[in-house]
């Protein structure tokens, strides 16, 4: 029992029913304060679960750029033939010719050949023909966000695309209404 009844007794015997309606009560009132605890526990298990997630996604990402970091020098390095910490126009050309090299590149970038062509040579022409290693892990770490040629026209192109669909659904709609 949850409580000492003891009190109603005198009641209960005179009104049989109120046993019924305290029961009820009861039921009623437990059933209350269990919802609004199991609803407490289930918060904070939310935002115990939401912090920690957090925490996960905060040390892989720590751990992504430590790996990319380390990967970043040593595609440097193996890029820098010379060893003169600039990686030069010749050495762009030999890394943009071998596959595996560019398939690395592309990946870490997210970036497509001819885009990573593009940045590489404008880069290399606005450090005077080379990139520094400084040059190179900002690149890499910015996500290449200098917007190159080829990446404005394949944008332009994009666009123009979704102005000849919006025409046409205009003129659709210009036909339909001077037909009504």
């Amino acid at each position: 029992m949850n409580a000492d009844l003891g009190a109603f007794e005198q009641v209960f015997c005179a009104v049989p029913s109120t046993k019924w309606m305290m029961m009820a009560f009861i039921i009623v009132t437990n059933w209350a304060i269990f919802s609004i605890l199991t609803a407490v526990v289930s918060d904070n298990m939310a935002m115990l679960t939401e912090a920690h997630e957090r925490d996960l996604n905060e040390r892989e990402a720590a751990e992504r750029d430590e790996r990319r970091a380390i990967t970043m020098e040593l595609m440097f390095k193996r890029f820098d033939k010379d060893g003169d910490g600039e990686i030069g126009l010749k050495e762009i050309r030999n890394m943009l010719s071998d596959p595996a090299e560019m398939a690395v590149i592309c990946d870490m970038t997210g970036l497509e050949k001819d885009e990573l062509h593009d940045t590489l040579e404008l880069v290399a022409g606005e450090g005077k023909g080379k990139i520094t290693h400084e040059g190179f892990r900002q690149l890499i770490q910015d996500g290449w966000n200098k917007v190159t040629g080829h990446s404005f026209l394949k944008n332009e192109a994009r666009l123009n695309d979704i102005l000849k669909v919006l025409a046409r659904g205009t003129n659709r709609r210009m036909k339909r209404q001077n037909s009504v």
